[in-house]
């Protein structure tokens, strides 16, 4: 074959469509652009998008949303991103496997290999990063990092920014910021800022890391545990 005169196409400025049963699908317009018309849905690799009878999703990969059936204006990209949601909707899992079994939890953002991977009805939650959430079945938690709120299964209205910050704690309402800043299984409404910081109980703040870290207040260079510059005031 020659490509010169074999091809699929128009040779003239006109746009190049796509029918089935006699109603236009799609169209490449003389721009270059890719419009999809029929249901607004785009779907590119095997066995993706299966099941679907919903619009305004698209669809990029192996099995990726190979299972939904009216869950609407989701985008998944990687293999098995978001492969067994049905109907949950407004969804965004960009990575292989984020958001594989999320069967109708809707408005939830997973990017990173098996960010948000058990997650079947939890909503509103970001993970951003590998293994990120990966456990999670909460709501409305944000874990950015490497490993972040891995194995919090349950917990809701949790904070997690750093290395593994709040990989094992599986409670509620808390904020771990720093690598590896975490409380043990349980603790809840508690916030722990520090590389390696721990808190160990619920409704508590620590500061700094448990290999004695200084907290300054007042000033860039603390010399002991809490070093205040300025004047405290108490009742």
């Amino acid at each position: 074959t020659d490509a010169t005169y074999d091809f699929v196409g128009t040779t003239d400025l006109q746009d190049l469509v796509f029918r089935t049963n006699d109603i236009e699908v799609g169209r490449f317009l003389t721009s270059g652009d890719l419009n999809i018309t029929e249901g607004g849905r785009l779907t590119l690799g095997h066995r993706n998008g299966m099941s679907m009878d919903s619009a305004n999703n698209i669809f990029i990969g192996e099995g990726s949303g190979g299972s939904n059936t009216s869950g609407m204006f989701n985008s998944t990209m990687g293999y098995r991103a978001g492969a067994d949601n049905t109907t949950g909707n407004n969804n965004v899992f960009l990575g292989a496997l984020s958001g594989r079994r999320n069967t109708d939890g809707v408005a939830n953002l997973f990017i990173g290999s098996f960010s948000g991977f058990a997650n079947t009805q939890g909503d509103r939650n970001t993970y951003i990063g590998y293994n990120s959430g990966r456990n999670s079945q909460g709501d409305d938690n944000v874990s950015i990092g490497y490993q972040a709120g891995e194995n919090n299964s349950a917990g809701s209205n949790n904070v997690n920014i750093g290395t593994r910050a709040g990989r094992y704690n599986d409670g509620s309402n808390n904020v771990f910021i720093g690598n590896l800043a975490d409380a043990p299984t349980g603790v809840s409404g508690s916030i722990a800022i520090g590389n390696n910081a721990s808190v160990t109980q619920n409704n508590s703040i620590v500061l700094g890391s448990i290999n004695n870290a200084n907290v300054g207040i007042g000033t860039s260079a603390p010399s002991a545990t809490l070093d205040v510059v300025g004047t405290l005031q108490y009742t």
